[in-house]
């Protein structure tokens, strides 16, 4: 952890984001006003149960720990049960739920980003008492925790060769939401240099929000904050105009299929992260765990394509009903098999595309509406069989230019990848 000033990081934050520059370069801040630069290892917890988290002396640190210094605590407490406000200068970090072991993933930072101005921080005199927030479930990594890869690493005896290589002492994933532990074990004994950077904004800041000075500044971290929030604050009205397009519509009314429909046209909107192929060391280290897949645990048939999360931007991007919510509906409510449930799906999707296209509806204006010339929904299955709307899933990779890419034409798509067991992908148009 390093004490910053704004002349410091200026010329590094111009590349990111000039808007936010311009601001303060208006506020021309003080000495007084300085940040904190945290650098983080893959994988790092920053925010865990509500507690933050940051290096020091060389392990993970809660900053209400009594050896952290007198002045950092002080500085930097502003915010109870959650991290300080800061900006992602490097790479990316995922910010996340986790319940019963099952991970719901939520927002995506990526260099330039500014977070932690939440409202109530923003219109708050300082301190805040613990009775004036609540609780919080958030957890935050530096890096992707929703990563995998794409062909099966169950097999004990490669992954006894990992074991052995580094002193691993995670035992083979058995979900993919698991695999994430494995990777994040591997790059810390690895030694990797992955390193994720951030600052955090000191008290100074947030005390002097509501001066008149600083209001450019308090009206874009809002703007910021809004942003980031929009899908989740306007829920209610997704939900109501989903259930509006159900009600015209002459289909099954299976929670499983009614969930996909929901998550894969917010995906295709760019509301919340879908997965994508992995094509650089921004999210992960992926260029040191395709090394040590290909290499150590030795894959012999495929390649070691990988999966992040990351918004919809022409890139294609998947759900697999292997994944939550599914997962945990069929759970509970049993279900079809999956070429039947897909069936349903690729069937509903179609439908709600041509409801949208409709006036009926008064969505000419809405995100939504754009997705009928702008998108197409593809669904996957290892053995589609007679199914007109399903594609094999060894056909992906002629679909998905980066995937394409990135499996170096070197071996097939693995056709009975867990994750594509059943997924469906957004695409663009065109």
């Amino acid at each position: 952890m390093e004490k910053v000033y704004w002349n410091d990081v200026r010329d590094q934050l111009l590349e990111l984001n000039p808007a936010l520059v311009a601001i303060l370069d208006e506020l021309s801040p003080s000495q007084e006003f300085y940040f904190y630069k945290v650098s983080y290892p893959y994988g790092a917890k920053i925010l865990r149960k509500g507690a933050f988290y940051f290096p020091y002396n060389g392990r993970m640190t809660a900053l209400t720990d009594p050896r952290v210094p007198q002045e950092i605590r002080e500085d930097l407490d502003y915010n109870l049960n959650s991290n300080p406000a800061g900006i992602q200068l490097t790479h990316m970090s995922e910010l996340f739920v986790e319940l019963n072991e099952t991970v719901f993933s939520a927002t995506l930072l990526k260099p330039g980003a500014v977070f932690g101005f939440s409202p109530r921080l923003l219109q708050a005199e300082i301190p805040l008492s613990s009775s004036e927030r609540p609780i919080s479930v958030w957890d935050m990594t530096a890096g992707a925790r929703s990563v995998v890869i794409v062909p099966k690493i169950t097999d004990s005896v490669n992954h006894a060769k990992l074991k052995r290589e580094f002193g691993l002492e995670s035992d083979v994933p058995q979900s993919l939401q698991d695999q994430w532990l494995v990777f994040r074990e591997i790059a810390a004994k690895a030694k990797s240099t992955w390193r994720m950077e951030v600052l955090f904004f000191n008290k100074r800041w947030i005390q002097h929000l509501q001066d008149v000075a600083c209001r450019g500044f308090k009206i874009y971290c809002l703007e910021s904050e809004a942003r980031m929030q929009a899908f989740w604050t306007n829920s209610f009205t997704w939900n109501l105009i989903f259930a509006g397009i159900q009600a015209r519509l002459n289909v099954k009314k299976n929670p499983i299929v009614m969930q996909a429909i929901q998550q894969v046209f917010a995906m295709a909107t760019g509301a919340v992260p879908g997965y994508r192929f992995s094509d650089s060391d921004a999210f992960f280290p992926k260029t040191l765990l395709e090394r040590v897949y290909r290499d150590i645990y030795e894959l012999k048939d495929y390649y070691p394509l990988f999966l992040n999360t990351d918004y919809f931007d022409r890139a294609p991007v998947y759900c697999s009903m292997e994944f939550p919510p599914f997962e945990i509906v069929r759970k509970e409510i049993g279900g079809p098999s999956f070429i039947m449930e897909l069936d349903d799906i690729a069937y509903a999707l179609k439908k709600h595309l041509a409801e949208l296209e409709k006036s009926e509806l008064n969505l000419e204006s809405a995100a939504l509406h754009a997705l009928v010339e702008s998108v197409t929904f593809k669904c996957f299955h290892p053995s589609p069989e007679r199914s007109e709307d399903i594609l094999p899933t060894e056909d992906l990779l002629m679909l998905d230019p980066v995937g394409h890419a990135m499996n170096h034409g070197e071996r097939p798509f693995p056709k009975n990848a867990p994750f594509f067991k059943s997924a469906i992908g957004v695409f663009p148009k065109g």
